[in-house]
Parts: structure tokens; C-alpha cells; sequence
């Protein structure tokens, strides 16, 4: 149920990029007002992404299987795709109110694994996953809005670094860094299941630069300390990625370039 002030924003948003578009994006089956409450409905999803690997293993029981199970695998490459598909639908949605020569693009803004479902398919018996919730989705004109430090509060965990830049524009690559984070750990829970993933958003967790608040951001703010001409100290630094996530993909590179060998 949204709320009243974006209600009419996530309508737009859904008319705009329904699953008529791609069908990796939700569809809208109807909207309806009851008591001065806004609803939407949808199709019925069984979980969202994050459940998923909650509930389901890769090898397809409860024994964990030193072995890549080649079926899954292409699954999740299949998926992999489908949702690069819907947001590259999203990135290139062309309106027809620009003029001439003004180049347009669309953003998600709120990517994550809670707002990726996980359907039922009949032509596949390990279903399909959908990206949704587009309230936060927006189309503009490119570089047309500023990105405030520390935005993309609800998806803390794959804040992209711009957002902590001051002055930063909004660009289409926020987007692609969230997408690059669900699918490494995507991958990750592949290789190893909810107890790898675990390890691993346990692993990644450190102080958030910006609220002093543990977090599981994939990078992180190499502070260092300078001098201005006043003597006065100066908080400057640089983003990196952080040296757990680095960690987590050259540790499995053997069993990486083996899932690429097998879905290629």
C-alpha cells in the first residue's frame, strides 16, 4: 500500500513500465481507492529474492553439494539476463513530450533483493524473478537532477558512492552499481548457499562513514588527513571497494570462470 504523496508517482511509473514492457518488471493488474487509501494489485508473488535464498538452496536439498549444480546455474544466468533486460528497458524508455535532440532516461532508484519477486512460471519449474516496486523510479532529462549526500537511504546496503558526493548528478550508474552488488552476491549464493552469503554480508560489515552506524555497504571511505593553508585540518579521501568484497570474488575465481565456462 503506498503512501498517499507517492501514489501517483508509482502509478505513473507502473503505466509507464509495466510488464508489457519486459517481463522481468511487474505488471499492474489494477489500482483502486477504499477510505481514502490508495491500492495497487498485482500479480501474486511467492517471495521476494531475498527470501529465496533464505528458503531455497542451489543444490537442490538440504546436503550441501561441492558440486556447481548446471541446472541452477542456468537458471540464475537466464535471471541474471532477464533482469539486466528490465532495467535496460527502464534506462532507455523514450517519452514523446522531449524535444528534439533531448536525450532522456528513466532510473529505478530503489534496487534491491526485497524488490526483486520470485514467481511461479509455468514454462519453467524454477520460476522467474521480477523487479518491482517503482516508487522511487523517475524519468528526467539526462543529468537533470542532483544526487544529496547519503540518498538511496532505503537500500543502505548498496548505496552506490556517488550518492555520498556532494553535487553529484543522478545518473543511469547508480543503478548498474546496485545491479553489480545483487548479482555478486547472486553469484555467492550460488556457490555456497545462505551460509556463504551470510559469511559474506557478515564479512563486509564496517562503520558507515557518513552515521558512524555498522552497515554492509560494498565500499568504503579511505579517509585521509590534511592541511588547508590555515593549518586547519581537512576531511578528505577517496572510495574504494571494500577489501571483504574483493576478497569474496578472487576466492571463488576458480568456480566463477567454471559457471561462465558452463552457461556460455
Amino acid at each position: 500500500m503506498p503512501e498517499v504523496n507517492g501514489f501517483q508517482n508509482e502509478l505513473e511509473q507502473l503505466r509507464r513500465f509495466s510488464g508489457k514492457v519486459h517481463p522481468h518488471l511487474i505488471t499492474l493488474l489494477a489500482s483502486f481507492e477504499q477510505d481514502g487509501v490508495s491500492h495497487f494489485i498485482f500479480p501474486w508473488a511467492e517471495c521476494n529474492l531475498e527470501t529465496y535464498w533464505e528458503k531455497i538452496q542451489p543444490w537442490g536439498d538440504d546436503t550441501p553439494s561441492t558440486r556447481l549444480d548446471l541446472d541452477c546455474a542456468r537458471w540464475v544466468a537466464n535471471q541474471l539476463v532477464g533482469i539486466t533486460g528490465a532495467i535496460h528497458s527502464i534506462h532507455q524508455r523514450r517519452e514523446n513530450n522531449l524535444k528534439p535532440g533531448v536525450e532522456g532516461f528513466g532510473r529505478h532508484s530503489d534496487l534491491k533483493p526485497d524488490n526483486v519477486l520470485w514467481f511461479r512460471y509455468e514454462n519453467d519449474p524454477k520460476g522467474i524473478l521480477v523487479v518491482t516496486d517503482l516508487g522511487l523510479a523517475t524519468f528526467n532529462r539526462e543529468l537533470s537532477r542532483s544526487i544529496q549526500p547519503g540518498s538511496s537511504a532505503r537500500v543502505p546496503g548498496y548505496r552506490a558512492p556517488e550518492c555520498d558526493i556532494h553535487d553529484a548528478k543522478a545518473r543511469r550508474k547508480t543503478d548498474i552499481w546496485t545491479l553489480g552488488c545483487i548479482f555478486l552476491e547472486f553469484v555467492t549464493w550460488l556457490l555456497g548457499g545462505n551460509q556463504l552469503l551470510g559469511d559474506f554480508k557478515q564479512q563486509r560489515k564496517s562503520l558507515d562513514h557518513l552515521n558512524n552506524a555498522k552497515s554492509n555497504l560494498f565500499f568504503e571511505f579511505e579517509e585521509q588527513h590534511n592541511q588547508d593553508s590555515g593549518g586547519d585540518k581537512k576531511r578528505t579521501g577517496h572510495m574504494q571497494v571494500k577489501r571483504a568484497v574483493a576478497k569474496v570474488s578472487f576466492s571463488h575465481h576458480l568456480t566463477t570462470v567454471r559457471f561462465v565456462h558452463l552457461i556460455s
